[in-house]
């Protein structure tokens, strides 16, 4: 089996393709621009805002996750977190201590958030998926991040999330679940 050359590889029909003014801008021939957040995949497929939020935290390496990190999810993929956490962008806008204003022109404009905006998605991915893990059901994690937790101070472990001490505390208190610890 031999690998395929640039010239075999599959490439967007021209009328797929983006306006000439964004090939120029570095963007992958076909790559709709979020802003200027385009994130393609090791295999050159262009990633939707739930698959950037996975790759963030599962990425190939370390390098990929500090690159991504530091050009900045879309804005939308705000919604498509709080959407799977099943709140409203504003609840969860206010859990992350995110500015509503500041989103709400990120999403108007189609600009990218910033590194730290996007450092605070990565947390909420990273600890639901350590919480899916623990608890071995998504949904049961998904409720548990949004539960008012007696060991954490009887605050939601969401709420927690807007720091790093907070995420700390947050994956002690599932290491301790998952142990067996009272929590």
């Amino acid at each position: 089996m031999s690998a395929k050359t640039p010239s075999q590889a599959s490439v967007p029909s021209p009328a797929a393709r983006t306006p000439s003014r964004q090939k120029a801008s570095g963007s992958p021939v076909g790559a709709p621009v979020i802003g200027q957040c385009i994130v393609v995949s090791a295999t050159g497929k262009i990633l939707d805002e739930a698959s950037k939020l996975a790759n963030l935290v599962y990425g190939r390496d370390y390098s990929d996750r500090v690159s991504m990190s530091r050009a900045g999810l879309p804005a939308t993929a705000v919604d498509t977190l709080a959407e799977r956490l099943g709140l409203s962008r504003a609840k969860f806008v206010q859990a992350l201590q995110l500015k509503s204003s500041t989103i709400e022109r990120r999403l108007s404009t189609r600009q990218a958030l910033s590194p730290a905006e996007t450092d605070k998605l990565y947390r909420v991915e990273k600890v639901l998926a350590r919480a899916a893990e623990v608890l071995e059901d998504e949904g049961a994690a998904k409720a548990w991040i949004q539960r008012d937790i007696r060991s954490l101070g009887g605050v939601s472990p969401l709420s927690l999330l807007d720091t790093e001490a907070g995420v700390d505390l947050v994956m002690d208190t599932l290491a301790r679940i998952e142990y067996g610890i009272a929590a």
